[in-house]
């Protein structure tokens, strides 16, 4: 646990609140969180484990709650913020209705801007990834927060939130993005881009980046690729 904090100003769903758990799985929520190995990650409430649990047991009802991240420091730098997220909200009388709001503030939560709102059921882990300076100037007191809100009547939403990461790096670098397994980005001033393509040869391994900026680093992942 790093210091994060459940609950916000307005916060007034009844179930459903975030929670650090190993998640019981349903319809609409996970049994295992995104890690490999790893058991615990953030989701919107804890049922009861099989069979006695059931699909809407603990999902967000009447109104919405908050998950903040602890303070970060990206002061002088820029930064990317990688995150696992599962949402659901195709359940109930009046699916689609729900959503969660992703959002970033650079004043410790005074105040916050939007980076993604989600509406669209993804029921298994997605990664997203976000550049900093794309929303807010980068500072020294930099916090990240999730809002799910349940909205029509009768919906069914569930939220998870796990592997969240911030990498650092100078503001005169371009950040890259990992086409292919959305992992690999700038850390600590280094650049890294992975990207393959397999020759003819079974036995051959043919790498090529394109559109690289001058200062980018190449990374051996040290797997014998």
């Amino acid at each position: 646990d790093q210091g994060w904090t459940v609950g916000d100003v307005g916060d007034n769903a009844s179930t459903g609140i975030w929670t650090r758990v190993d998640p019981f799985g349903t319809g609409a929520q996970p049994e295992d969180d995104n890690s490999e190995p790893g058991t615990l990650c953030f989701v919107t409430g804890q049922g009861t484990p099989y069979p006695g649990g059931f699909l809407g047991e603990n999902d967000v009802d009447n109104g919405k709650t908050t998950l903040k991240s602890p303070t970060f420091d990206l002061s002088g730098k820029d930064g990317v913020i990688r995150y696992a997220l599962w949402f659901s909200n195709n359940a109930g009388a009046t699916p689609g209705t729900d959503k969660m709001t992703i959002s970033i503030s650079n004043n410790n939560g005074s105040s916050w801007t939007v980076m993604d709102t989600v509406k669209k059921s993804h029921i298994d882990w997605v990664t997203q990834q976000l550049v900093v300076s794309q929303f807010v100037t980068p500072t020294a007191q930099m916090k990240v927060r999730f809002v799910a809100s349940d909205l029509g009547a009768g919906t069914l939403l569930e939220s998870g939130v796990d592997d969240f990461k911030v990498f650092s790096f100078a503001l005169n670098q371009v950040p890259v993005l990992d086409p292919i397994s959305n992992k690999s980005v700038n850390e600590d001033s280094t650049l890294a881009l992975r990207v393959h393509a397999v020759d003819a040869d079974p036995d051959t391994v043919a790498l090529t980046a394109e559109n690289v900026p001058a200062n980018a680093v190449f990374i051996d992942s040290g797997n014998g690729a």
